[in-house]
């Protein structure tokens, strides 16, 4: 098994598309497939269950997967301290962001335009299996888990969602009962936001059925701006919603917060804890 191999392996296992694995490194995709099937010849074993062109990972597959991504990483961090100097940041930062993403996004440009020698893998959720192994995770506090290092950030407020020539908005602050008959767009049934606005329509007896279910921030507003449905999320900026003809609306009766954290679970290289530095300083507890 060669290096090279092996981070085909874990680009494609977390794209979970041969193709765009390829393009990620911009060779065939041949060379791709050619490479999972020489491993699989290998190992003796069916690493990737296809399935058209999306492949998901065997249950033999997520656990070479996770062995061989910590050993990338390691090998990553290593190469990362010899090269700091003390003064210049290298190497890559992989960031798990599930709240607080505009933010966070914003946060890697001016880090990335500061220390142009900083490179970022990104998701917002995990696919596959899990095996993106992450240095930073932004989450709700509900979703840390076993980690070394956990920091509060600010709770986060869920707002609601709807386009900006909805009858809604003539609402300074949006009753329960103006949302009967509406249906809402949501991120994700597993996340904290969903859980914590469930909750609160629960609370209120709302019962709002789900028109779409998208997994990005920036496709939400763009769903609610086409008039699909409203939607209550937390994080999304007035300048991302604008931009999709969307308005920020708060509940007549009270706030629904929940609070988040920044957490990480493997010792941080140089660059990566510059950069949870400059999160904190952005997003920390107010």
């Amino acid at each position: 098994m060669e290096l090279l191999q092996l981070k085909y392996l874990c680009t494609a296992a977390r794209l979970e598309n041969f193709s765009r694995a390829a393009k990620h490194h911009s060779i065939p995709q041949s060379a791709i497939s050619k490479t999972i099937a020489q491993l699989e010849r290998e190992l003796g074993v069916q690493l990737f269950i296809r399935n058209g062109n999306r492949v998901s990972l065997s249950d033999s597959g997520k656990k070479f997967c996770r062995e061989v991504q910590t050993a990338l990483n390691i090998l990553n961090d290593a190469a990362t301290h010899v090269r700091a100097d003390g003064s210049t940041l290298h190497g890559e930062i992989r960031l798990l962001v599930e709240e607080h993403t505009s933010e966070v996004f914003l946060a890697v440009t001016e880090f990335q335009r500061e220390y142009p020698n900083v490179s970022f893998s990104l998701l917002t959720q995990v696919k596959g299996g899990g095996v993106f192994d992450y240095d930073l995770h932004i989450c709700a506090t509900s979703r840390v888990g076993d980690h070394l290092g956990i920091h509060p950030l600010r709770d986060s407020e869920v707002m609601l969602l709807c386009a900006s020539t909805h009858a809604l908005t003539k609402w300074n602050r949006v009753p329960p009962t103006a949302l009967a008959g509406e249906k809402q767009v949501i991120l994700s049934r597993d996340s904290s936001a969903y859980t914590a606005i469930s909750n609160y329509l629960t609370r209120v007896g709302v019962s709002l059925p789900i028109a779409m279910e998208c997994g990005d921030p920036r496709a939400l507003c763009n769903f609610v701006g086409a008039g699909v449905g409203i939607a209550f999320a937390a994080g999304i900026s007035e300048r991302d919603a604008a931009e999709a003809g969307v308005q920020l609306l708060r509940m007549q009766d009270t706030a629904v917060r929940y609070p988040t954290a920044l957490s990480y679970r493997r010792t941080l290289s140089p660059a990566a804890q510059a950069f949870s530095e400059s999160l904190l300083v952005r997003l920390g507890k107010k």
